[in-house]
Formats: C-alpha cells, sequence, structure tokens
C-alpha cells in the first residue's frame, strides 16, 4: 500500500472530523433523552404530590359525605318514591359541597332507580351495585355527559344495619384540579385519568380508581447536571479517542519513515557494494520519488565504476583479461582448492611473433594478437578462464580441473584452432604456438607454484622445437629446489 504524508495528514483530519460528528450526536441524543427523562420525572414527581393532595380533598368529601349520611331525612328519601321532597332535601344540604355537579339518593333496590340526575350513567349504576364492598371514588368519562368523579356512601338502617339506600356525590375533576393551581407550575396540565389505562406518568390516588398526570416541559432544569455529565464524559472519551487515533497516526509515520529511510540506507549500501536492487520496500509517495532517483543514479555510478574496474583488468588490444585479472582469478582458485579439486594451467606463446613485427609491421602483429585472443575465446569452455599475460603471452586457466583432463583440453584445443590466420590482404599467418600446461597441488605455497611449473614446462616445450605442449607435475624435490 503506497502512502504519503499528505494522506497520513488527511487520515488523521478525517478520524478527528469523524470523533466529533459523532460527539455531536451523541451530545444531541444524550441531551433529548435527558431532557425527556428529567420532564417525566418531573412529571411524576409533582404527579406524586399533587396526587396526595387530591386525596387528601377526597378523603374530605368522603368524610362528609359519611357526615351528611346520618341525617334520618336521608333514609327515608331512600325508601319513598317521591321525587319532589328528594329534591327539596337536596338542595338544602347541597351547599354543603361546593363544586359539586349533583347530589342524589338512591334506593338500594335496582329496579326502584328511576329518578336519577343528568351526569348519572352506566358506571356510575355499575358502582351503586358495588357500594357495598368497594365504595371508592371512581372517575367517569361517559360518551356524553360531563366527566366527573363519583363518591357513594350506603345510607344503613341504624336499627336493622341494613343498606336502605346509597348518597351518590357527582364532583367536577376541574375542581379538584383548580385548587390545585398554587403548586402547578407554569406551562404544565394536570389530567385526570383511569389508573388502569397503565398511560406512563399516570400516578394512583389513593383510595381511588383514577389516577393523576402532570405533562409539560416546565422544571427539566432539575435533571441537566446529570445530562451534562454524560455529556462531559461523552466529550471526555472523545478526546481520549482523538488523542489516540493522533498517536496510532503518529506512530504509523514514524515507523513508515524509519522503514523507508532503512530501505534508502540499505539502497545506498548496495551501490556501494556495486549493486542495485528493484524489491526495496518503500512505502511513502515522496520516499519512493527519492529511490527512483537514487537508483538511475547509483545504477549509472555503478556501471561507471565497472567500466573504469574493467579498463584496469582488461586488455584494450585482445579484450582479454589482463595479468593483474589473472593472478586474482588464481588466488581465488587456490584458496578454493583446499577444499575442491584445484585448477589446471596452459600458458602459451605465440610462434615467430617476433618475426611477424619486423616483416610485416606492428600493425600486423597487433592484428595478430587480437585475432588469436578471438579464437581461444571461441574454442574454450564457458567455465575457463583466458587472459593475455603480455607481449605474445597466453594463458589458460580450467577450474576444478585435473591435469590428465586438462592435458585433452589442450589437445582439443590445438585442433580446433584455425590453422591460417588471414592479417591482411596477402598476409597469412601460420598458427603455431607452444605451451606449458601444470596443475596446482595442495603442497603449493601460493598460487605462484603453479605458474612456475606451468613455465618451466613452457620453456622445456620450447627447447624441444616449439608448437607442441608439455606439462609439469608437482614434485617434492623440485618445490624443494625452486624454494630454495
Amino acid at each position: 500500500m503506497v502512502l504519503s504524508l499528505r494522506k497520513l495528514n488527511w487520515i488523521r483530519f478525517a478520524w478527528s472530523a469523524a470523533i466529533l460528528v459523532t460527539l455531536g450526536i451523541v451530545a444531541v441524543v444524550v441531551l433529548q433523552s435527558a431532557i425527556g427523562d428529567a420532564a417525566e420525572r418531573a412529571a411524576t414527581a409533582r404527579s406524586q404530590l399533587i396526587a396526595q393532595r387530591v386525596a387528601d380533598q377526597l378523603a374530605g368529601h368522603r368524610r362528609l359525605l359519611a357526615a351528611v349520611s346520618q341525617n334520618p331525612v336521608l333514609l327515608q328519601l331512600a325508601r319513598s318514591d317521591t321525587p319532589a321532597d328528594q329534591t327539596r332535601f337536596i338542595a338544602s344540604i347541597k351547599g354543603r359541597f361546593p363544586h359539586a355537579l349533583g347530589l342524589s339518593v338512591l334506593p338500594a333496590a335496582a329496579h326502584r332507580i328511576e329518578f336519577v340526575p343528568s351526569w348519572f350513567d352506566a358506571a356510575c349504576e355499575q358502582m351503586v351495585h358495588l357500594a357495598r364492598r368497594n365504595p371508592v371514588p371512581e372517575l367517569h368519562q361517559p360518551p356524553q355527559g360531563p366527566a366527573h368523579i363519583s363518591l357513594v356512601h350506603p345510607l344503613r338502617d341504624r336499627h336493622t344495619n341494613s343498606v336502605a339506600g346509597y348518597l351518590l356525590l357527582g364532583l367536577d375533576p376541574q375542581s379538584l384540579s383548580g385548587a390545585l393551581t398554587a403548586s402547578q407550575p407554569a406551562e404544565t396540565h394536570i389530567r385526570f385519568t383511569r389508573s388502569t389505562d397503565a398511560s406512563a406518568g399516570v400516578v394512583a390516588i389513593e383510595g381511588a380508581n383514577f389516577g393523576v398526570r402532570v405533562t409539560g416541559d416546565g422544571g427539566w432544569l432539575a435533571s441537566t447536571p446529570n445530562a451534562l455529565t454524560r455529556v462531559l464524559i461523552g466529550l471526555t472519551i472523545t478526546l481520549g479517542l482523538l488523542i489516540v487515533g493522533n498517536l496510532l497516526v503518529d506512530r504509523l509515520s514514524v515507523k513508515v519513515i524509519r522503514g523507508d529511510i532503512g530501505s534508502v540506507a540499505r539502497k545506498f549500501r548496495d551501490i556501494n557494494d556495486g549493486e542495485v536492487r528493484d524489491d526495496y520496500p518503500i512505502r511513502l509517495l515522496e520516499f519512493q520519488r527519492l529511490s527512483k532517483y537514487v537508483s538511475r543514479s547509483g545504477g549509472k555510478l555503478i556501471k561507471e565504476r565497472r567500466k573504469l574496474q574493467d579498463m584496469g583488468l582488461t586488455d584494450h588490444l585482445s579484450q582479454l583479461p589482463n595479468r593483474r585479472a589473472f593472478e586474482a582469478k588464481l588466488q581465488q582458485l587456490w584458496i578454493q582448492s583446499r577444499v575442491s579439486v584445484p585448477p589446471s594451467l596452459l600458458l602459451l606463446d605465440l610462434d615467430h611473433f617476433k618475426q611477424v613485427n619486423d616483416n610485416f609491421g606492428h600493425d600486423a602483429g597487433d592484428m595478430l594478437i587480437s585475432m588469436f585472443a578471438r579464437e581461444l575465446r571461441d574454442c574454450v569452455r564457458d567455465s575457463d578462464f583466458v587472459a593475455r599475460l603480455g607481449g605474445d603471452e597466453f594463458c589458460i586457466v580450467f577450474p576444478y580441473t585435473k591435469l590428465e583432463i586438462a592435458e585433452d583440453l589442450a589437445q582439443r584445443l590445438r585442433k580446433n584452432l584455425p590453422k591460417i590466420l588471414e592479417l591482411r590482404p596477402g598476409v597469412d599467418y601460420l598458427v603455431s604456438w607452444t605451451g606449458g600446461l601444470s596443475a596446482m597441488d595442495n603442497h603449493d605455497q601460493d598460487f605462484g607454484d603453479i605458474v612456475k611449473r606451468a613455465d618451466l614446462a613452457l620453456y622445456a616445450a620450447k627447447e624441444a622445437g616449439r608448437n607442441q605442449t608439455q606439462l609439469r607435475r608437482f614434485q617434492p624435490d623440485n618445490h624443494r629446489s625452486m624454494q630454495a
């Protein structure tokens, strides 16, 4: 993956922006949730307070209703079928119940309930039937007619303790809530509802089958510190994530930069050693540009250096390795001969080379050197090392080759070399060369010993009449005499 410092900075910016946007969204959600929760809790708390006050008012109405029920006239009215008498008596005591929708005396027998007020509904009738067991206040919300709170109290005969009828009181719910306006916060609303609705925030009123609910947005600031605490915690976490993200990006940047610097440094070392590869791991775009420039410049430098080296190790006339290259090669093989097959060496001289220079000029002699070097290079193995030692003297190093095999190779060379070389039109050279062959031995003190033996063999071949190859093996006596 290719990176750049600009891309790393964009990654840092994108990370920071994403975290900040996330923080904003989370803060809005938390504040909205906190405001809603706070408003709900505040409304519930006020609902509980108001429900307690409503319960206290209802308890007062119930006590008053129980006291009025002790009047014996009400017992007579329950047993009477004359509505006019009931109307007159009820009108006389109704003033004791302010804000009441109505007050009515009902007989105990269900079939005798005929004269009822306008607000009397089926729920009221069912409530009267159950008044013996559960005479609790109920909130009635009939489809037609006003909503009202019904309170009922049985009318008992003191002598027989039997229920002769019921005193039914209908209260306006607004009269209760209106009495609580002093404790009602601004921008809130009090609403009575059936507690069986199980709606959120409904607080049941003790001793009744309905509850109270306060709605509105007043007072939510009471829980704002909790919301702010959550936002601060979220901000702290966000800042922590920002710091961690930036540290990770910085650590990645430092790691990538160090790696690229190390790769460039290795490339410089390889260039200094004379080689350059293509697989240096570079991840930053800026360093890739630098690496490409170093590769181009380093490649040119290596070529120029090799060219200079070749100029110092190559004979310019024959384009073969020179004596310095020959000695370096032979020293290398001498070191390796301790653990491998030792090499063999063939020294050879062109016969009558001086006559070519004297009779046809140095240009013909140079042409002979160049042509003979090319033919030598073409007639040996790829692993063999051919060099010009100077003048008309050449050598062939047969690496990891025993003397017997090297002798066969020398005979094959004499057979494969051309018999005539045309130096220029009208000037031919009958190819004739003399060679001395020897092999490296484990008793040699250095690589110069094989050169001495090959040179002695070459001298012997010249004494024997030239145009032939003689070999000389390692002999302890001769080795001691050479050392002496």
